[in-house]
């Protein structure tokens, strides 16, 4: 395998690890929120509009 070829390769290789990981980071960023909008309709449902006074 010559060297560009090879370049490709690990590029290629590295462009996808890098959108894997991006997609995780999008997810877990999504996830927290929705959690937050959940806890803080929890939050509401339990003290109401009065615990913000």
């Amino acid at each position: 395998m010559d060297r560009s070829r090879r370049g490709r390769v690990v590029k290629s290789g590295l462009r996808s690890v890098l959108k894997l990981v991006n997609s995780v980071i999008g997810f877990a960023g999504m996830g927290m929120i929705l959690y937050s909008r959940w806890m803080i309709r929890s939050w509401f449902a339990t003290f109401g509009a009065d615990a913000l006074q």
